[in-house]
């Protein structure tokens, strides 16, 4: 029992966090990268519900070109969205391991 309340907690401070995360990976953005997702069919549900790991699946989307190294090339890649030559999605994707440092005020 205790390892099922470890594990909801741990679940809990998660979902706690996503909103953090997806406004922290949106302001790496920039603004025509921002345009280009919010052009995307599934961006209203993926802002409705603030979900980073979403967030990032739609970036990989819109922003590969189906000749270059970014194209996601197996089914694990796709499914752990580790894209391969994508600079700023290989930095958003060390954050999300880390989490976002936190902002001086």
């Amino acid at each position: 029992l205790k390892a099922e309340e470890l594990r909801n907690k741990v679940i809990s401070d998660t979902n706690k966090k996503k909103p953090e995360l997806f406004a922290y990976i949106m302001s790496t953005l920039s603004k025509e990268s921002q345009s280009k997702i919010e052009e995307s069919e599934d961006w209203a549900a993926i802002y409705e519900i603030v979900d980073p790991l979403s967030l990032i699946r739609i970036i990989v989307q819109t922003h590969q070109a189906p000749d270059t190294e970014c194209m996601l090339k197996t089914a694990r890649q796709q499914r752990n969205f580790t894209p391969t030559c994508c600079k700023a999605l290989a930095k958003i994707r060390s954050t999300l391991r880390s989490g976002p440092k936190p902002q001086s005020t």
